[in-house]
């Protein structure tokens, strides 16, 4: 990420977590500050999605059924995987407050974490990838 000035700010990644089952975010902020990950869902939403999967499954057929007989586009149905990512300074301190939080379309920041600017492009990335 550049600014206007043409300076590095930082560099923000896409991965995979280590184990590869959720997708990761990674900035780098050039200069001062430890790097932030972020990955998507947090363990405990991934916990209540994979005990209650059983249960979705059926409703999910149920309802899509129910959507093609209404004749109705159904884009008001969407089931999906936990969505949150929360960035947070690594090495990993338990207590650290977030730097950045994402919860549906709303981002929030700690200023004294995270550069607005460095916030703003990864909210947009965020949203796009």
């Amino acid at each position: 990420m550049i600014d206007d000035r043409g300076q590095v700010l930082a560099r923000i990644s896409k991965s995979r977590s280590p184990l590869g089952l959720r997708r990761a975010w990674r900035i780098e902020p050039t200069g001062s500050g430890n790097p932030l990950v972020g990955y998507r869902g947090t363990l405990r939403s991934w916990l209540l999605f994979i005990v209650f999967l059983p249960l979705w499954l059926p409703l999910t057929l149920v309802t899509i059924v129910v959507i093609k007989l209404d004749l109705d586009t159904g884009d008001e149905f969407t089931w999906e995987p936990p969505q949150r990512t929360v960035w947070r300074s690594r090495p990993r301190d338990l207590l650290a407050s977030a730097a950045l939080d994402s919860r549906l379309s709303a981002y929030r920041w700690t200023p004294t974490e995270l550069d607005a600017r460095i916030a703003y492009a990864q909210a947009v990335l965020h949203r796009v990838c």
